[in-house]
């Protein structure tokens, strides 16, 4: 069967893809070399796979049904899952791969991938470690589990028929991800559902949210013989949350290649520039990296971003980058963490063993980031030492002198970059209050902004880490800022 595919493909190059993966996929043969050793790979991997579903019951014991799409925003759905979480008890069954994932489907899903490997132009230079990591797994991440190949290959017919040999990888993603953006939309509202849907209920709604929406374009490229992941940068240090895209590997040339499922093509995509701060991004695996667990430490103790680990890093991919020696460091614990200021929150990003004092932190971005090195005891974060800026040159420690205070004016309370620059100019009228780090936010009084649109404080200590807080609003947008040569800088 193999040599008929391969005559076919040589015969005539421009042959629709789906007439190749269609052969292929009727006559895999189940004595392929690889067949055992790519089942092992999968049932090696599962152990720490599952889904975790989510209803709200109340007294009686009786489902409350909850869809945040009924809503216009998803501010007011989420006031009402607030409310229905308050009043009844959140119920959530967690359904581990190994138990909930037969036997019988993984043989024939192994089988399957293994016909569109033999079958895709595009994955013909590609070993067979990479495969098994980013084109044979049948699930992305906590997604809902569901047996999807027939259904979604039925739903993308329109796009195997123009797709072939003859077109590079990035050209056939282009393609794939073109008739994705027809049937996916991104929607804000997806990020108070109750659980991760699974790729059908994705592409039966109609939207969803990144999660959702790359682990559908992932799915959908590894199916149709592209080796596809996800990317990640889990916190920005220049705005609140973080951001997740696909990347597709063209094993030509060894290089991979990002785009946005559902929303960006690889040539329109700019997630990462020098208006965004990324302090890490890692690459999903399927595999667990036994280096992304911090060592000897209880799992209570472990930070949620690193409960994870199927990921490698690969912020040297994406931007300028530093490694970060910090000491002496005199706490009695054998973990030392980065973490970045994001939606009014130190929130962890990097951690790095310490050893005789000392901890160094490898490949950091250093696009002008302020980082807070931490501890992490018992769910709590605990400074350990001063803010600084991480730049190319090095790194630059912010001391608030506390003995030099002086009278400040301020024209903007807030400027972050998202797609575009948002610079929050104070409203006359409006009630601000200024705090400065030092080992905490700490208070530099209120000012009630006058009819010139400008913050005014007195006795602010010179060369602090600074942000303003709204009274009228709540401020998980809010950046921070130094105060250099009467100009405010933002990060």
């Amino acid at each position: 069967m193999t040599y008929i595919v391969r005559k076919i493909i040589l015969l005539k190059k421009t042959v629709s893809l789906v007439v190749v993966l269609s052969i292929a996929y009727l006559f895999v043969s189940c004595g392929d070399n690889y067949q055992k050793e790519a089942v092992s790979f999968i049932k090696k991997n599962m152990k720490n796979k599952y889904s975790v579903s989510k209803y709200i019951i109340n007294k009686n014991g009786e489902k409350i049904s909850f869809d945040p799409y009924s809503y216009n925003t998803l501010y007011q759905a989420k006031d009402t899952l607030d409310s229905l979480t308050n009043t009844n008890i959140l119920f959530a069954v967690l359904r581990p791969d190994t138990e909930y994932v037969s036997g019988t489907y993984i043989n024939e899903h192994v089988n399957l991938m293994l016909g569109v490997r033999k079958s895709s132009p595009y994955l013909k230079q590609l070993d067979f470690e990479h495969f098994c990591e980013f084109v044979l797994p049948y699930r992305i991440g906590k997604e809902q589990f569901v047996i999807y190949d027939s259904t979604l290959l039925q739903r993308l017919r329109p796009v195997l028929r123009d797709l072939s040999g003859d077109l590079s990888v990035k050209e056939a993603v282009t393609i794939i991800n073109t008739e994705l953006k027809k049937i996916l939309a991104f929607d804000l509202r997806s990020h108070a559902l109750l659980s991760e849907p699974d790729i059908l209920d994705v592409l039966n709604a109609g939207k969803g949210s990144c999660n959702s929406l790359t682990m559908a374009a992932a799915l959908t490229m590894r199916l149709l013989g592209i080796a596809t992941t996800i990317d990640e940068c889990p916190v920005w240090a220049h705005r609140n949350s973080g951001h997740r895209w696909n990347v597709a590997l063209d094993s030509r040339t060894g290089k991979w290649i990002p785009f946005g499922g559902a929303e960006i093509n690889p040539d329109e995509f700019d997630v990462i520039n020098d208006s965004v701060k990324a302090p890490k991004i890692f690459r999903y695996t399927f595999s667990d990296q036994d280096r992304f667990l911090p060592p000897k430490i209880n799992r209570k103790d472990i930070p949620p971003i690193f409960r994870e680990t199927n990921r490698i890093d690969v912020t040297d991919k994406y931007t300028v980058i530093s490694d970060v020696h910090i000491s002496p460091i005199d706490f009695p614990d054998t973990v030392l963490y980065l973490s970045v200021f994001n939606a009014e929150k130190w929130r962890i990003i990097a951690r790095a063993g310490i050893k005789k004092g000392s901890a160094v932190f490898y490949n950091m971005g250093a696009n002008k980031i302020v980082y807070l090195p931490v501890y992490y005891f018992r769910g709590e974060i605990i400074p350990a030492s001063r803010p600084f800026i991480l730049s190319p040159e090095g790194m630059e420690f912010i001391v608030p002198d506390l003995q030099n205070k002086k009278n400040i004016t301020l024209s903007e309370y807030n400027r972050f970059y998202d797609i575009k620059w948002n610079i929050g100019i104070p409203a006359p009228g409006s009630e601000m209050e200024l705090f400065y780090w030092n080992n905490k936010w700490i208070s530099c009084g209120t000012c009630t902004v006058g009819a010139d649109s400008v913050l005014r404080f007195s006795n602010v200590p010179s060369n602090g880490l600074f942000f303003v807080k709204s009274h009228d609003w709540q401020n998980t947008w809010q950046r921070i800022f130094t105060f250099e040569n009467g100009k405010q800088k933002w990060f």
